[in-house]
């Protein structure tokens, strides 16, 4: 947290005070430059307009250092590949953003939510947060992995709220999206990436047979960024959360 800071709302660029949000815009050309798709405005006390860039490109990450989940998990996956590891991105269609690394000591992907600072506590969102999941994809730039089952408490559960597609055919579309994007990368890399998901195949198959039970504290604890109202009314502060607020 002293590389990155959470944004609640931003202070007013000229004095520094507090704002309140007030609206959203188009990104500029300069802003779109640097993968912004939306902007959110805030008026500070002397009425000045500061504008919010929901910027997505890594690099004017490392120059603002701050944001939301997506800024912290684009950020951090920069800066684990640059220092050598696998990593990829994960969105969450109830509304969140993390990480994943590859570990080779274990052979799998691990959970790592650094806006959280929460590490290999997959089951955080349903059992602590108290989120409903529904889809959840990891993405690197050769694949995408429907990796619902690792966060899921109870896959039997998630099953019955997944009805934006069929399944089979979320599986026919991904395996040809994956085709695609790996089509010109080398035989060896090829290789590589077929005996990782392999791998992740057989642990995924594994996590939708029983009912999950949280492995550790951090599992057990509500979100922890954002503002109270604001998780209280996303419904995310968990049943610890609201036991403190009774």
């Amino acid at each position: 947290r002293e590389f990155f800071s959470w944004v609640n709302e931003p202070p007013c660029e000229l004095t520094g005070g507090a704002t309140q949000h007030v609206g959203m815009d188009a990104p500029t050309a300069g802003e779109k430059h640097w993968q912004a798709g939306r902007v959110e405005l805030y008026r500070g006390p002397t009425g000045h307009v500061t504008r919010f860039p929901r910027y997505n490109h890594p690099g004017k990450l490392l120059e603002t250092r701050r944001g939301r989940c997506g800024e912290w998990a684009n950020c951090f996956c920069l800066c684990a590949r640059a220092v050598g590891f696998d990593a990829r991105w994960v969105l969450d269609l109830t509304d969140h953003v993390w990480a994943e690394v590859w570990s080779e000591e274990t052979q799998q992907w691990v959970h790592c939510d650094p806006c959280e600072e929460a590490h290999d506590s997959p089951l955080m969102y349903e059992s602590g947060w108290g989120k409903k999941l529904t889809y959840v994809f990891a993405f690197t730039a050769a694949e995408a992995t429907d990796v619902t089952r690792r966060y899921s408490a109870s896959w039997e559960a998630t099953l019955g709220r997944r009805s934006n597609v069929k399944e089979g055919w979320l599986e026919v579309a991904i395996a040809s999206l994956n085709a695609s994007r790996q089509s010109l990368l080398p035989p060896a890399r090829r290789a590589a990436i077929a005996a990782i998901a392999a791998l992740e195949s057989a642990t995924l198959a594994a996590l939708s047979v029983a009912v999950r039970q949280p492995q550790s504290a951090a599992e057990s604890v509500g979100r922890r960024t954002g503002s109270l109202a604001w998780r209280s009314a996303r419904g995310e502060i968990g049943a610890g959360g609201l036991a403190a607020l009774a």
